[in-house]
């Protein structure tokens, strides 16, 4: 079950420790963090966390894949570092290690300060949870390549935690006769990804709906608050609801997953047609991408960022818009500029409206091609069709459409598309900024991978 692990530590970068109080370890001895940790900024200034990992993430994120069930945030890794008798002072909590590589020896020795007694244990693809704080352990003679790879959590963390509730994002749900789907799609999705449910807040349309979605729901949420009827009014009191500059995710409740593009992307030779063939990331963390998303609009000035509209692999590119491109209302992320959605029709096309008022604001809007969306547009139950036929809905179409244009006809270009759901096509919209009236960012777009 370590293969990978090992892996990613024989392939990791190391390189010497150059701390003042690590200095002395001698050649070909290793020690680092690739977790979660903290820095001190100035004399007098609280600890401030690293949001995203700056050594490789991958070994992070195969530590959280192998041990699900034990919380961390701090990682150590080690390479053939004999370490010498001590105590993990800063520690929380009980440490996790395990050993890896072709060595010999090397157990782990800890002097229990209860009993007085020396424990040996072999950690060798054995993993083993011990007290380091209040225990002194070191490591023993050993030969060969020895990795040691730790779990655990410090004092700091509650700086940590301090801190991130500061710059934390809020999640909101909109949603409306849809308890069993939130429950198994959108929560259930959240709920893989560890997200925290304490920044978790679901808006429902009224109180007797809040007291069907309590009686359904799993308690993986902060609140359940009672908005307003239509999908216009929720996302206004979304807005209103959250104070300015707050920073907002917005996911519906019919979310069946996020995928995102790998590094390699596609090939053109991985079939007889020459198609291009894409390869999706597994192990992505959520609340990193969600963090590096929101960084992008504080290094950028821009203020509204989603992903791509559609599920299908063959339209997902490994790149990352900053020019006039529609920003779907299924899953998307903003710092609230307190922009409200006013005299846009019946709200099939709010998220058009929303994304030319933040573009027009800003000068640009940020989309992450690469991060491919999983939904069921206007076939599930409930939600923004809910109570209405499908004549009514065409037209709902048609009329929001031709408002779009009315009101930016140097943005919006009237289109006629196909549908497997309408026979006879819909109405709709294109978005265009060809002269780039608006258009203030540095660039149009970039490689995903230069955000990381």
């Amino acid at each position: 079950m370590f293969e990978r692990l090992e892996q990613l530590l024989i392939d990791f970068d190391w390189k010497l420790n150059k701390h003042k109080k690590t200095s002395a370890i001698r050649k070909n001895q290793y020690s680092t963090t690739v977790g979660k940790t903290c820095h001190w900024m100035k004399p007098g200034k609280p600890f401030l966390p690293t949001v995203v990992m700056k050594n490789d993430p991958s070994i992070y994120n195969e530590c959280k894949r192998l041990f699900p069930d034990f919380e961390f945030e701090m990682v150590v890794i080690n390479k053939n570092f004999k370490c010498p008798p001590h105590k993990d002072k800063n520690n929380t909590q009980k440490s996790l290690i395990v050993g890896l590589g072709n060595y010999n020896g090397g157990d782990l020795i800890i002097e229990n300060s209860e009993t007085g007694e020396t424990e040996r244990h072999c950690i060798l693809y054995s993993p083993l949870y011990f007290n380091g704080r209040d225990n002194t352990h070191y490591t023993d003679d050993y030969t060969g390549d020895r990795y040691t790879v730790i779990l655990g959590n410090s004092k700091f963390r509650s700086h940590v935690q301090a801190d991130k509730l500061k710059e934390q994002y809020s999640i909101a749900i909109p949603s409306y006769k849809r308890s069993e789907t939130l429950k198994n799609k959108t929560l259930k999705f959240l709920q893989d990804h560890k997200i925290n449910k304490n920044i978790i807040d679901i808006f429902v349309a009224n109180e007797d709906e809040k007291k069907i979605y309590e009686q359904t729901l799993p308690k993986y949420y902060n609140k359940i608050i009672v908005a307003r009827k239509g999908l216009i009014n929720v996302r206004n009191f979304i807005t209103n609801y959250y104070p300015e500059n707050h920073k907002i995710v917005s996911i519906d409740d019919d979310i069946n997953f996020l995928k995102c593009l790998t590094q390699e992307g596609y090939t053109s030779k991985d079939n007889d047609e020459g198609k291009p063939v894409y390869k999706f990331k597994e192990d992505y963390n959520l609340d990193d991408f969600i963090t590096i998303a929101f960084d992008e609009c504080k290094k950028t000035n821009l203020n509204l960022w989603g992903i791509n509209p559609v599920g299908n692999p063959l339209v997902g590119k490994l790149k990352v818009s900053y020019d006039l491109k529609f920003i779907v209302g299924c899953f998307y992320g903003y710092i609230n500029k307190k922009i409200l959605l006013e005299n846009i029709g019946e709200g099939d096309k709010e998220d058009f409206f929303r994304t030319i008022e933040y573009y027009k604001r800003d000068g640009g809007v940020i989309r992450f091609n690469n991060m491919l969306i999983g939904t069921n547009y206007y076939t599930e139950k409930g939600g923004l069709q809910a109570d209405e036929h499908k004549i009514k809905k065409l037209d709902r179409m048609e009329n929001d459409s031709n408002r779009l244009f009315n009101k930016y006809p140097d943005l919006v270009k009237v289109i006629r598309k196909k549908s497997r759901i309408f026979k006879d096509g819909y109405t709709d919209v294109k978005l265009q900024d060809k002269n780039n009236t608006y258009f203030k960012a540095k660039v149009k777009c970039r490689p995903f991978t230069e955000l990381l």
